[in-house]
């Protein structure tokens, strides 16, 4: 496991997408092609000034679907 999937900002996010998903098969697909672009998100955040965790939290909302984030604390 990635290091920034065990933040759990992220691993929320990725457990309510792939729950989305029934095919269990593309789950780990899912969570590596995602984990990439908030991994590359977040270092772009922290190039910018952004601490670690916010840039985390951030890159985390802007990949977020509503229907996939509409009661989590993302868009709090």
């Amino acid at each position: 496991m990635r290091q920034m999937e065990e933040n759990m900002v992220v691993r929320q996010f990725l457990d309510r997408v792939c729950k989305q998903v029934r095919t269990k098969q593309m789950h780990h697909e899912i969570r590596e092609e995602l984990l990439g672009h908030i991994e590359d998100r977040a270092k772009l955040l922290m190039l910018e000034g952004n601490t670690e965790e916010p840039a985390v939290q951030e890159a985390v909302k802007q990949m977020g679907d509503r229907c996939f984030t509409s009661d989590s604390e993302f868009y709090s």
